[in-house]
């Protein structure tokens, strides 16, 4: 049976990026486990998904048959993206801190695969998650220090988003300071050490 892998990468520098660097460094180390492998890859630097509008949104719980042509693209794509997250055993997210948070193109992601009745429903003791718990390894890449801070919106609300679909293993590797000359390098070598040391475990 093959292990299937899902690689998100959200930073405008593609495969230049930081965290696209540590997130192919994981992936690798992931898939070298397993004799038979599918990598899932989607690089939003170059092909980005559109951002949720109203026309998507309303066309996610209307029939069929009262979508037009572009919503019908639309609930088909989410729904591409829903089978892969079902699919894969694990997920590796490369989420550079823009601004305080993560790039725009990853919460496009986001509001995608975050469906009633697909990946999360509501019930009497409040919503619960639909996905098949499994790993998700979340790389995020920082100019500045930021971690364990108030300042940090960005960790918890990707916990929470995936802790809302049922995922629960999560792990974040940091790579911080690297806007400080002085820290970058030392900053980037420990995020190694961490990624080792998550494939040994």
């Amino acid at each position: 049976m093959a292990y299937t892998l899902l690689r998100i990468d959200s930073s405008i520098f593609g495969p230049q990026g930081q965290s696209a660097q540590l997130a192919e460094q994981l992936s690798a180390g992931l898939l070298a486990q397993y004799e038979q492998t599918q990598l899932i890859h989607h690089d939003f630097s170059t092909d980005p998904l559109p951002h949720l509008d109203q026309a998507t949104f309303s066309a996610f719980s209307s029939d069929e048959s009262a979508l037009t042509a572009e919503q019908k693209n639309a609930v088909n794509r989410s729904n591409q993206l829903i089978a892969e997250l079902k699919q894969a055993d694990a997920l590796v997210i490369s989420a550079p801190m823009y601004n305080f948070t993560f790039p725009s193109t990853l919460k496009a992601w986001m509001d995608n695969v975050a469906r009633a009745g697909h990946t999360f429903q509501y019930t009497a003791n409040g919503p619960a998650g639909l996905i098949e718990d499994k790993p998700v390894y979340v790389i995020t890449t920082r100019g500045g220090q930021y971690k364990n801070s108030e300042k940090d919106f960005q960790v918890p609300l990707i916990k929470l988003f995936f802790n809302f679909l049922g995922l629960t293993k999560i792990n974040i590797i940091y790579a911080e300071n690297l806007a400080v000359s002085e820290a970058r390098e030392t900053s980037i070598e420990k995020a190694q050490d961490a990624i080792q040391n998550l494939l040994a475990a």
